[in-house]
């Protein structure tokens, strides 16, 4: 299994507005918000007694759309972004 990375993350983010075909950009992330992005990004690939609590792709899935949305790691977009990611990238 291979982890989505901030880079690539970043580039969908980058990449958004084309790909929803919405006409209002997404703000590029700043530095104090990427850490925010990292720890959504990072939660769908957590263990506990060595073993994935989101132990197929649909809830890995489920689970970085949900932690984007709730803790909002840009100022504007969060929705469309978990839905960039969650879609355009892949996480297994």
């Amino acid at each position: 299994m291979r982890r989505l990375e901030i880079d690539s993350a970043l580039y969908a983010i980058s990449r958004a507005s084309e790909l929803l075909n919405y006409p209002e950009p997404l703000p590029t992330p700043e530095p104090r918000h990427i850490q925010n992005l990292i720890r959504c990004i990072d939660q769908p690939f957590t263990t506990f007694d060595g073993k994935y609590l989101y132990w197929n792709v649909w809830h890995r899935a489920a689970a970085l759309f949900y932690m984007i949305i709730k803790n909002h790691p840009l100022e504007n977009g969060n929705k469309r972004t978990a839905v960039v990611l969650t879609m355009g990238v892949p996480i297994v």
